[in-house]
């Protein structure tokens, strides 16, 4: 689902309209829609944690190729949700690392992976080959290992992680892995 901005706020605002919940809690669910949604919000949170940030919204915006409005929106809805602060013309990251639900389907951490899987598609084309890493495997299987890969995948990821942080550090990566079935289930 390719949704443009006007189409997600369209979204947002009919599954805000059908609840009987109160405005202050309306407006952090639609905050946190667009933060797990969004691929460029936990990239901002990320590049907020360099020692170089800015915290300018046209220096986010060139960053990360984005539009001026996009991460104006982005950093207003991280302050605004506590995730970030300004200080000495720099951003400082308050929030603890990004966590979202396992294995429980979300139209939001769809449209967010979608999102991954259009950018490395791009970075296919225009990041020197040095500078990234996009492999596949494909295996015959009956699946039944499936739990066990899955749970391997999970602690890879951690340790890639841990590995690769460095706060000195000028650029903000993504590690993307794909398991998925070729065959039609």
């Amino acid at each position: 689902m390719k949704l443009s901005k006007e189409q997600k706020d369209q979204i947002v605002t009919q599954v805000l309209q059908s609840s009987r919940l109160e405005e202050s809690y309306l407006n952090l669910y639609e905050d946190e829609f667009y933060l797990v949604s969004d691929w460029y919000y936990l990239a901002i949170l990320n590049l907020a944690r360099l020692k170089s940030n800015q915290a300018d919204t046209d220096w986010i915006a060139k960053r990360l190729n984005l539009t001026r409005e996009m991460a104006e929106e982005a950093l207003q809805r991280l302050i605004r949700m506590g995730f970030l602060k300004i200080e000495n013309s720099r951003m400082v990251r308050l929030a603890r690392p990004v966590s979202t639900t396992c294995d429980i389907p979300s139209v939001a951490i769809r449209n967010y992976h979608k999102q991954i899987l259009d950018l490395a598609g791009h970075s296919l084309d225009n990041v020197p080959l040095e500078m990234r890493e996009i492999s596949a495997i494909t295996i015959p299987t009956s699946g039944k290992n499936l739990a066990k890969v899955k749970s391997l995948l999970l602690r890879t990821r951690k340790k890639v992680a841990t590995m690769m942080e460095d706060p000195n550090g000028a650029e903000v990566y993504t590690l993307a892995i794909q398991l998925f079935p070729l065959t039609k289930v």
